[in-house]
Formats: C-alpha cells, sequence, structure tokens
C-alpha cells in the first residue's frame, strides 16, 4: 500500500494527515538528519519526492513522477539505502523503498519550499490518475491527499467523496466518515471564496456521510440525525431527487428509532408523494416499506401489510443490490422481514416463518456489516414474537457478537436485551431480571424508542417471574399510557394479556383479570391481529375455566380459533384445542 501521509483518529473518526511540520522535530536531530541529506547532495531531490510520496514509495511510481534516466535513478536510491536513510524491499523495476524513520521523511519533506511541495503533488496526483489505474480504483484517498496539498480543490473534493464511498462500501465506516467530513468541508470552503456554488455535490455527500453514520452509529444518535438534516435543507429546492429521498429516509428513520411518530409522519409521506412519478423504481419498493412501517408502528396492520407486500414484490435483488448504500441496509432484507413482522400477528404464520427464514439465508449471503445488524436484530425481534427461544438464541448471540466486534452502541443494546430475553427461560429468574434491566437502561441511554413495547413487555415478564407482580403490573401500566401518547400500539394487545396473565397468577376470582383479557381482544380485533386475538382468548378462556364458566370459555375460544390450521409454529392453536377438549367440546381444525 502506498502511504501519502499517517491515518490518524481524531474526533470523528479517522483522516489522512500529511507529513509533520518540521517545528514537530527536535531542532537537534532536525540539524543532523539535514546535514545527511546535504552531503548527499544529487540525489537529496529523490529524498524530497519520495518523501512527498510518503512514509512508504514505488520504484515505479517515483520513477514516473521523477521521469529521469533509469541508471540515474537506481544509482540515486542505492546512495539512499547505503545511507541508512531508506531501506528496500524487493529488486528494481518492483521494489518498494521506505524512510527509516517518520523522522527522515518529515525532514526531507520540510527541506522543500510550499511551491514546490504544490508542484510535486500535483505531479503524484495526475500520474497516479494516468498511469496507476489499480491504486486509484483501491485507494481513492491517496488522490484525494495529493490534490489536496497541492492546493487542486475540485479534483481533491471528488475524490475524497470517491474514497469515502469505496469506505462504506467496504465497511470501513469510521474511514468513511472521515473523508466525507474531508469532502464536505472543502466544498464548504470552496463555496465561501466565491469560487463555485457546489450544493449539488455537497448533496451528495451529505447524503453518503450520513449513511455513513448510519452504518458505524445508528440510525438515532444526533450526529446521524444532524446530518440528514443538513441534506434536507440542501436537498428541499433542488432538483436532485435521489439525494432528497435519501434525506428523507435518514431523518425517517432517525425519527423511528427514537419512537418519534409525528417525525416519522412527514419523511414517510413525502418519500412516498416523491416516488409518484416513477411507482415502480427501486426507491419505490424503499418508500412503501419506511411508509409501512409507520403504519405498523400505529398499529394499523392491514394498511402496512399492503405497503410491504408492495415493497417486496418492487424488490429486485440485482437491480437493488447498490440501495443498501444509500438507505442503510439491503432494502430486500428490510422490506421482507417487516412483511414477516405483519404477516405473524395477523395469523398467516406460516407464510411469516417462511418469509423469516427466508430473509435470514439473504442475510448470510449479502456479507454486508450494516445488514447482518439490522436484519439479524429484526429477525430476532420476529421470533420473540412468536415466542420462539430456540430460534431467537442463536440470533440474539449474532447480533451481540457482530455489535461488540465493531462497537456499534445501538445495535450492542439491542443485543443485550435479546440475549436477555433468551436467558429468561434458561436462568434463575433473577439473573434474567438483572439482565432485563441492564439491557432496557442501555437502550434508554441511547434513546431509543423502536420495539420499546417488547423491551418493556419482556421485563414485565421477567419481573413476574422474579415474584415482582406489583412492579411487573406497574411496568405494563405504565408502558399503556406512553405508548398511547406516543402513538406506537403494535404491541397493545400482548401488553394487555400480559396484564391479565399477571393479575390471573395473583387472584383467579379478580374481575380486573377479565378486563384486562377483553381490552386484549378488543386491540386484537380493532387492529385484525388474529394471533394476538387467540392469545388473548385463550387466556381469557382459562380464566373461565378456573371459575367454572364453561360456557363463556367455549364462546370466546371457538370463534378465535375459526380459520387456524394446527402449525408448529403457533402451538398456541393445539393449547386451545385442548382446553376445548376439557370443556367437552370435540372442536377439530
Amino acid at each position: 500500500m502506498l502511504e501519502s501521509g499517517l491515518l490518524v483518529e481524531g474526533p470523528d473518526g479517522y483522516r489522512l494527515d500529511g507529513p509533520l511540520p518540521p517545528l514537530a522535530i527536535p531542532s537537534t536531530l532536525q540539524d543532523s538528519l539535514m546535514a545527511r541529506l546535504d552531503r548527499l547532495a544529487a540525489v537529496k531531490e529523490i529524498a524530497q519526492i519520495g518523501a512527498a510520496i510518503g512514509r512508504e514509495f514505488a520504484y515505479a511510481l517515483l520513477g514516473a513522477v521523477v521521469g529521469r534516466d533509469e541508471p540515474a535513478l537506481r544509482a540515486a536510491l542505492t546512495q539512499l539505502e547505503d545511507s541508512e536513510l531508506v531501506f528496500r524491499q524487493g529488486a528494481p523495476p518492483d521494489a518498494r523503498y521506505a524512510f527509516k524513520h517518520a523522522l527522515v521523511q518529515d525532514t526531507a519533506y520540510g527541506s522543500l519550499l510550499k511551491s514546490r511541495r504544490q508542484i510535486l503533488h500535483q505531479k503524484i496526483a495526475e500520474t497516479l490518475r494516468e498511469q496507476f489505474f489499480d491504486i486509484v480504483e483501491a485507494e481513492p484517498e491517496i488522490l484525494a491527499h495529493h490534490f489536496t496539498q497541492a492546493g487542486l480543490t475540485a479534483p481533491a473534493i471528488e475524490y475524497w467523496g470517491k474514497a469515502g464511498d469505496l469506505a462504506l462500501r467496504r465497511s470501513a465506516y469510521k474511514e468513511a466518515i472521515a473523508h466525507l467530513g474531508k469532502a464536505i468541508e472543502m466544498v464548504e470552503a470552496f463555496e465561501g471564496s466565491g469560487e463555485a456554488d457546489r450544493t449539488g455535490a455537497k448533496l451528495k455527500l451529505q447524503v453518503a456521510y450520513g449513511n455513513a453514520m448510519i452504518a458505524a452509529h445508528g440510525h438515532g444518535v444526533p450526529e446521524t440525525i444532524a446530518a440528514f438534516k443538513r441534506a434536507h435543507e440542501l436537498g428541499a429546492d433542488a432538483a436532485d431527487v435521489d439525494a432528497r429521498l435519501s434525506s428523507n429516509y435518514g431523518l425517517w428513520a432517525g425519527s423511528y428509532v427514537h419512537g418519534d411518530l409525528p417525525g416519522m409522519l412527514g419523511p414517510a409521506e413525502a418519500f412516498l408523494q416523491d416516488v409518484e412519478s416513477s411507482p415502480g423504481s427501486p426507491e419505490a419498493g424503499v418508500a412503501h416499506r419506511a411508509y409501512g412501517v409507520t403504519q405498523w408502528f400505529t398499529g394499523n396492520y392491514v394498511e402496512a401489510r399492503a405497503h410491504f407486500e408492495k415493497a417486496v414484490t418492487l424488490f429486485d435483488p440485482e437491480r437493488d443490490r447498490d440501495l443498501a448504500f444509500r438507505f442503510g441496509q439491503d432494502v430486500g432484507v428490510s422490506a421482507t422481514i417487516y412483511l414477516a413482522m405483519a404477516l405473524w400477528p395477523l395469523g398467516e404464520v406460516d407464510r411469516a416463518r417462511q418469509i423469516a427464514g427466508a430473509t435470514a439465508a439473504r442475510i448470510v449471503k449479502l456479507n454486508h456489516l450494516a445488514t447482518s445488524t439490522y436484519g439479524l436484530m429484526h429477525c430476532a425481534m420476529f421470533e420473540i414474537v412468536a415466542r420462539n427461544v430456540d430460534r431467537a438464541a442463536p440470533l440474539a448471540k449474532a447480533v451481540s457478537s457482530v455489535a461488540r466486534e465493531h462497537g456499534i452502541a445501538l445495535w450492542i443494546a439491542f443485543g443485550a436485551f435479546l440475549e436477555a430475553w433468551v436467558d429468561l427461560g434458561s436462568n434463575a429468574p433473577e439473573i434474567g431480571l438483572s439482565n432485563m434491566r441492564r439491557a432496557a437502561d442501555l437502550l434508554r441511554q441511547g434513546d431509543v424508542g423502536a420495539f420499546q413495547p417488547l423491551v418493556r413487555a419482556a421485563l414485565a415478564e421477567a419481573e413476574a417471574r422474579n415474584g415482582e407482580a406489583a412492579a411487573a403490573l406497574a411496568t405494563l401500566d405504565r408502558s399503556l399510557k406512553d405508548f398511547e401518547g406516543s402513538g406506537q400500539r403494535w404491541f397493545d394487545a400482548e401488553l394487555h394479556r400480559m396484564r391479565g396473565e399477571i393479575l390471573f397468577g395473583q387472584d383467579s376470582t379478580d374481575p380486573a383479570v377479565e378486563e384486562a383479557f377483553l381490552a386484549a381482544i378488543a386491540v386484537a380485533r380493532h387492529q385484525r391481529t388474529r394471533s394476538f386475538e387467540l392469545r388473548a382468548a385463550l387466556a381469557l378462556a382459562k380464566f373461565h375455566r378456573a371459575r367454572g364458566c364453561g360456557a363463556d370459555a367455549r364462546a370466546v375460544l371457538g370463534p378465535a380459533l375459526d380459520g387456524f390450521s394446527t402449525t408448529p409454529e403457533f402451538p398456541e392453536i393445539a393449547d386451545a384445542l385442548k382446553v376445548l377438549a376439557t370443556l367437552g367440546v370435540g372442536a377439530s381444525l
């Protein structure tokens, strides 16, 4: 790898810096190195050009920049080797050279006049662009650095942008943030000079920067939201529809993570409106998915399902592959897993299972970090809704493993929740409760509102298992009140059912038990979530049976079972049939 400087970590990630200024070198050492170079006056220029290239430089590139007779160049390099200022690996023309120490490079570079430095960097950049295509394609940040040092702003911006895009595709998110941030900074300085209006370029860079922030830190962190707000400001009146779509998606996603329904609605509606002129486009699929999630969030499962079906129909795996870098993750994964999450509560449990399985298989094939964390987490959430611990366990472990390896706070928090939920059934109640509270705290610290109904339900479940029924009821009551205010109503039926079951465990004759189960059934019927309705009806039937009211049990359970076929994906069906059998009803499905 040719180095044109040092990759150093700053507050906003990594950046590529040129050689240190001479003042950073102790004066005595600098004087000593300069003296040695002066004694090699005939080859000093070669050392200076090599220093401008970087700490390491290839013979082929140096020769192309120098343009000198090859025997003379080899002789000069031999002198530098003999003086132990540089080391060589390999033999010309495939040789690579490296300065013995960064201070040697810095001294040689510092002996150049500024005007000469700029000329050299321009020559290096142009030589790379014209003759070394493999380097240009693999490491555009090298050209960006040399154009920057040459004072050529326009090509520097172009190659910083390319470097950021390439880093994003390689899942090198810190580098992507650094490169794109540098490009944006240069665009703003370019505009400030009055040389050109580059709003269009800045909009594209700002969107790419936001996507890198999503991948590195998550949708909901303040820096990601600020990036997309800036992109939205730039693109409000711009002709670049693609960039506007991406900025609206970023705003929507940030609001979704925080559980902010008003913040979700505006961008989701604007996204749909923007794709009306091209209803079959790949972006149209993303728009339908985002709007569908917004409807699902409110508990409008039927409309959500229609938009998810549309998104899945529009998805083309080959055509839409690159959209993962514009919208944070593979759009096929995001559309299909939400379709599964809508279908299961609506009663289509077998189809939901098939789609969820296909989604998990696609995640593995893609080998895309942002899709892996997002997709695995959502697949695990699907398993929690279906209450399938065995399938959730490996997914939870995978989410935590990937998140911790890459230090992504949002997914670390979700991974902790998923593992805690899996542990609830295998560890002592107090351990499960401790883990769940820790997970809930992590999500609360990140201001994560998405999937909070599942988190609160799991916390209440852990509290109840640990014998803290009062705390569990308080958690559920507070949750129902909070979600009524926030508009996140997709899990209300399950929260009411859980509340009834905890009350039932305390006092099987308490009228509040029936009220809770009836509330769950009413919500499920309103949302047409037949699977949630069957769960609540089964719980209510058991309550009636315990009170000796067999007729009431049959009346509530029979209609809820109507239309269901027995399947291992929904064991509550078999349980309901057993309850009916104990009531003297020979029901069969």
